[in-house]
């Protein structure tokens, strides 16, 4: 947040975990189970980029097609998608707690199960209710450091651009969190952004600025990793 990098939280919470279990177990083996990890969390975070990118560059040049065909005035299209993506970014934070809150929603049951507050796994309503409180504060909380990386220093993104990266990010979240994989939302919509982009023409993503966001990252797991054994 600080560097202004849109990190992933998920894959915080996934090496703040593996961390933390690993140091309790006392090896990298026993404690966590490296199939599921592969399987749920770094297959599906390398797909899931470039998916986006697919999916985002794909949707916008429908939309691009579509309005060239209606040859509408550029300054009413940038009007009316800034009505429309009211709405676009209403599901995409609707998809975000789908996503994410259930992350930790997770990870708190585990505390209770492993500590005997309860015996079986499942999430009492007060744990779904404080995670939704939490993230909305943390959204509205959050500052502008990332919001100037996403909206401006990857692709300068107008309302027909947000629009359609809102919509592509949704439709994966949704499916994605349907079977249990913990994607991070940073990557889908970041890689949105890039598809999107790209559909207008391939220079105009920042791809520097992209560079320095896949370091970060990479080095995510890790770095949480280290931070959740030593805590």
């Amino acid at each position: 947040w600080w560097l202004g990098l849109p990190s992933s939280s998920s894959h915080a919470l996934v090496g703040g975990l593996i961390g933390a279990v690993s140091y309790q177990v006392g090896n990298l083996e026993e404690g966590v189970q490296w199939l599921n990890v592969l399987q749920k969390v770094v297959i599906p975070g390398l797909i899931a980029p470039v998916l986006a990118i697919v999916v985002g560059y794909l949707l916008m040049a429908v939309l691009m097609w579509s309005l060239h065909l209606l040859k509408p005035n550029p300054a009413n299209v940038n009007n009316r998608f800034r009505w429309v993506q009211r709405f676009s970014a209403a599901t995409m934070a609707f998809s975000h707690g789908t996503a994410d809150a259930q992350k930790v929603m997770g990870i708190i049951t585990l505390a209770l199960v492993t500590a005997g507050v309860q015996k079986e796994f499942h999430v009492l309503p007060w744990v779904k209710a404080s995670c939704a409180l939490m993230i909305s504060l943390g959204t509205s909380a959050g500052g502008w450091r990332i919001i100037r990386t996403m909206g401006g220093k990857i692709f300068k993104l107008q309302p027909v651009h947000g629009f359609a990266a809102d919509i592509t990010s949704s439709m994966l979240l949704q499916v994605t969190a349907h079977f249990g994989m913990p994607l991070s939302t940073t990557h889908v919509l970041t890689g949105a952004i890039m598809g999107v982009g790209a559909s207008k023409r391939v220079s105009a993503v920042r791809w520097g600025v992209a560079k320095r966001i896949l370091a970060a990252w990479v080095f995510t797991i890790p770095a949480s990793a280290a931070v959740g054994a030593l805590s």
